[in-house]
């Protein structure tokens, strides 16, 4: 492997000689081998140190044909000074009279021939070939040649142009991608190429590449690209154009809402843009407060664990409600300027809040960064913070609260910061309760929460009786999204008191009918709800009695040790 000083030292080295070689660059999908290549090409050219006047760049992807291959190079081939520019048909008189031996005698007999060569183009193909000597060609995604083209055949054609007409070739190819080719690959590697080196640049270099050096707004992504160790610069420069939208469409903001979504836009561009590298979107999305993670009852794999040191080197908790803006944007290619002024107006607010009080996040560090302060400390000064915060504190951040507070054995002061809250933030009316409103209202676990919420939500709303809806499903096997938003609304208590008020027939049908959804695949967020929820409820009535759980233990239902 090399790093990109060897490899640029090899590049400015092979462009100021005059000797014909062949070098092959290769490296993984997108670390900047092409851009890399390109770029130092175009600045020897811009400083005069390129010693061979004309130059050819041609993408091997899809060429089925070796003839088809030798009119690439020459339609493709410029004068160095052109590089930026590409062919043109007004060039082909000066590339052909530069032709040492065959040039000046070709270009004035095709003129003659012109009307008999319309008949004979591969004839003409020939002869123009003819004028390709003593320049650079770069062959490029070698990996993606046509199933036409054999390999032997680009690799005899590198070492005619090498050893018959004096030029210098570059291959740069993905050698991950040649698949049942590679055997083939190695042999030819050995017997045609002069230098083989493997483009892997670090995170640090990728970012000096791929990131644009005038740019404001440069020395945050740089720094979140490093802490994520991305080094595929195709993905650097993807994220770097969405942070720049971003820029653009938060300006007069607070400076902390811009760092907040550079910081979530560069990791939810890795992970939408480089899924196979990056944590999973599924893991992303479902991640809740530190407190959550504790009440998980399986051990997680060793990715996950992975995954969850690397976001908290990151810092980065939870999917917010701004963060849920930026990934629609992210998977788009647009963020919605609406949806984003929404939420970037509450970030704001709550930054300048901060700003004067940090005192509930300074409350929570005691949490996350200590193994020997007791719990009656970090719960104390929670629970202080949160009332002086509580104007700024998110339903997410709420849930994640109160369920510690019950976890740690604090049940009734839970009630008592819940009931706080709920006064608190009343002014706000029904709609900021209601969690099928609020994007990010499915983060919101706790039961108790989710109940007070819909007790909230539900004033002057009408609601359809979730048992006629639950029926609907069973006997109909169909449903409409309206459907799904009501049932998703029923908390687990909710769920609970349904189940034990129905019976007979309808008991098992409405049961099997919530289950259902949680065994649908690519349910929806409103069908996980659904069974999440329904079976939360299920688990408490199997704890309640043996003969509870031995009714229950027919539709896979155990008891909720907790109870």
């Amino acid at each position: 492997m090399a790093g990109t000083r060897l490899v640029h030292s090899e590049i400015d080295r092979f462009l100021i000689s005059r000797s014909a070689e062949v070098l092959c660059l290769t490296g993984r999908w997108g670390v900047g081998k092409t851009y890399t290549w390109k770029r130092f090409v175009e600045a020897a050219q811009a400083g005069d140190r390129v010693a061979l006047k004309r130059y050819a760049y041609v993408s091997l992807f899809g060429q089925n044909s070796l003839q088809d291959l030798k009119s690439a190079i020459f339609e493709e081939t410029v004068d160095v000074g052109q590089i930026d520019k590409g062919f043109d048909l007004k060039s082909i008189p000066a590339l052909v009279s530069k032709g040492k031996t065959y040039g000046p005698w070709l270009f004035n007999h095709a003129r003659k021939l012109v009307p008999w060569l319309k008949d004979a183009p591969d004839i003409a193909e020939r002869w123009l070939f003819l004028t390709v000597r003593h320049q650079i060609v770069c062959f490029d995604d070698l990996e993606r040649v046509g199933r036409g083209l054999d390999l032997k055949d680009v690799f005899g054609l590198m070492s005619f142009l090498k050893e018959e007409r004096g030029c210098k070739i570059v291959v740069l190819l993905n050698e991950g991608g040649l698949g049942e080719r590679t055997d083939e690959y190695r042999l030819l590697l050995e017997k045609v190429v002069d230098v083989r080196l493997e483009f892997d640049p670090t995170s640090e270099e990728a970012v000096a590449i791929g990131l644009n050096a005038d740019s404001a707004i440069r020395d945050y992504l740089a720094e979140n690209c490093i802490a994520l160790d991305i080094v595929n610069i195709r993905v650097i420069r993807k994220i770097e154009r969405l942070a720049q939208k971003l820029s653009n469409l938060l300006e007069g903001y607070d400076e902390k809402v811009l760092k907040q979504a550079i910081h979530s836009v560069t990791l939810l561009g890795w992970v939408v843009f480089q899924p196979k590298d990056a944590p999973a979107l599924d893991f992303i999305s479902g991640l809740d407060s530190f407190s959550q993670i504790l009440r998980e009852k399986e051990e997680p794999s060793d990715q996950e664990k992975a995954w969850r040191a690397l976001l908290r080197k990151y810092k980065f908790g939870s999917l917010d409600e701004f963060d849920k803006v930026i990934l629609e944007g992210v998977q788009s290619g647009a963020f919605d300027p609406e949806k984003l002024k929404t939420v970037a107006e509450a970030a704001d607010a709550q930054a300048k809040f901060q700003r004067q009080d940090n005192s509930f996040s300074e409350a929570w560090d005691l949490f996350h960064r200590s193994l020997t302060i007791p719990a009656d400390v970090v719960l104390d000064r929670l629970a202080s913070a949160f009332k002086s915060s509580v104007a700024t504190i998110t339903p997410t951040n709420l849930s994640g609260t109160i369920s510690l507070f019950k976890d740690l054995g604090r049940s009734e002061q839970a009630k008592e910061l819940l009931q706080f809250y709920l006064e608190s933030r009343a002014s706000e009316g029904p709609k900021f309760f209601d969690l099928q409103e609020n994007i990010f209202g499915g983060h919101v676990k706790d039961p108790d929460v989710r109940a007070a919420f819909d007790q909230r939500s539900s004033v002057g709303k009408v609601r359809r009786d979730p048992k006629l809806l639950l029926l609907n499903v069973a006997r109909n096997k169909s449903w409409g999204s309206s459907d799904l938003e009501e049932l998703a609304g029923v908390s687990a208590d909710g769920f609970k008191s349904l189940f034990k008020a129905t019976e007979g027939d309808e008991l098992s049908s409405i049961i099997s009918a919530a289950l259902e959804f949680g065994r649908i695949g690519n349910a929806s967020d409103d069908m996980k709800t659904i069974a999440s929820n329904a079976t939360a409820a299920l688990r408490s009535i199997a704890a309640e009695s043996a003969i509870n759980a031995r009714r229950l233990a027919l539709y896979g239902i155990s008891p909720d040790i907790q109870q």
